[in-house]
């Protein structure tokens, strides 16, 4: 994959070093593959974190990705109410304490558990801190409190993340198959996650 910011790196990187050095523009995935497998490029990479990507490589240099698009385009998971990445777990959670107050969903504790966060004192003032900054560093700052409200037996919180892990497997599954990686293991013949 090439885009424009490769472009401009590798132009950035002609001025700086001799034409020689030989250099390489990837996203983040590349190297966590290549630092997993100690430089050989196979297998499949899952990175979860603000956003999520997962990659994958055969021994013949073929490759494939899923997810790592953006939130537009669906890092969030498959539906609005599917997250698989730091930010689409925070923007569900707020997303499910908006819904718990105005009656459109069940109550959670992530309600006072948030708004303790973020020290506002109602679910109305969510709106205004969303969208000060909606950045996502911002909104997935938010996903220990969905943890620690899951851990605490929150079934709202529990549903977010199960949903997050249901996603982010099948992301991996999509990449695997896709390759034909599959030997023996859980992809191979996989299970309905509980």
């Amino acid at each position: 994959m090439f885009d424009v910011s490769s472009f401009f790196l590798l132009h950035l990187h002609r001025e700086i070093f001799p034409n020689d050095v030989r250099c390489f523009v990837h996203n983040d995935a590349v190297a966590a593959m290549a630092s997993g497998t100690m430089g050989k490029l196979h297998g499949c990479v899952l990175i979860a974190g603000t956003g999520t990507i997962t990659y994958g490589y055969t021994e013949d240099g073929r490759e494939a990705r899923a997810a790592g698009a953006g939130p537009v385009l669906g890092d969030w998971g498959r539906c609005i109410l599917c997250t698989c990445s730091g930010y689409g777990i925070a923007a569900m959670a707020l997303t499910s304490v908006i819904r718990a107050y105005d009656g459109r969903g069940p109550q959670t504790k992530l309600t006072s558990s948030i708004l303790q966060e973020l020290k506002l004192s109602s679910p109305d003032e969510l709106i205004g801190w969303t969208y000060a900054d909606s950045s996502w560093a911002r909104i997935a700052a938010l996903v220990p409190v969905v943890v620690s409200c899951a851990e605490g037996g929150d079934e709202v919180a529990n549903g977010i993340l199960l949903d997050a892990v249901q996603e982010l497997a099948e992301s991996v599954k999509a990449v695997v198959s896709r390759l034909g990686l599959c030997g023996e293991g859980v992809f191979c013949k996989p299970q309905k996650l509980k």
